[in-house]
């Protein structure tokens, strides 16, 4: 088995660091305002898919509205 060890000098992009706190900060309002979909009460993988998108839908009609 080989180990790869990361190189010091990785470059970040001001792009990805704007996503990655997007997705974070998605998440984070996720956890917050939705508990049904952040514990997973539903046992069913299409009813929990369905209260994400309802919650994601609702997430972005609150910022963009």
């Amino acid at each position: 088995m080989v180990k790869a060890i990361a190189s010091a000098k990785i470059k970040t992009d001001k792009i990805d660091a704007r996503v990655r706190s997007s997705v974070e900060r998605f998440f984070a309002w996720l956890k917050c305002g939705f508990r049904r979909v952040s514990v997973r009460y539903e046992r069913l993988d299409v009813t929990y898919t369905g209260f994400l998108n309802l919650a994601s839908f609702l997430i972005c009609w609150r910022v963009l509205g």
